[in-house]
């Protein structure tokens, strides 16, 4: 366990007088005053990120009825409900789980 996560696990359950304490009171760490809140004053030398686009076209399909929404499910060969937010035409071979990519550093 790392020293930051012991120290949080200390304070699990404890209860803080109502009180005037200050973020170094209270974390008991010096604190370093940020000398610009602009973020591109701190954004100096760091790659840049561009968003590819997952998709050709976007569209709005609007239905007068859940009968109408059913049978256009069925046209293109897609499970609808009322609670479907969209579709992608084809439908993907596997699911789209982005939620799974995430970024991790390795502690040396």
């Amino acid at each position: 366990m790392t020293k930051e996560s012991k120290e949080y696990e200390n304070l699990i359950g404890q209860k803080v007088e109502k009180g005037d304490f200050s973020l170094e009171e209270l974390t008991g760490e010096k604190l370093v005053e940020v000398a610009s809140e602009n973020w591109k004053d701190h954004w100096k030398g760091m790659p840049d990120f561009e968003q590819e686009q997952s998709h050709y076209k976007k569209i709005m399909v609007k239905f007068r009825s859940e009968e109408d929404m059913m049978k256009f499910g069925e046209a293109v060969g897609q499970k609808m409900t009322p609670k479907t937010k969209g579709i992608w035409y084809p439908a993907p071979d596997a699911p789209l789980e982005t939620i799974r990519y995430r970024w991790f550093e390795e502690d040396e």
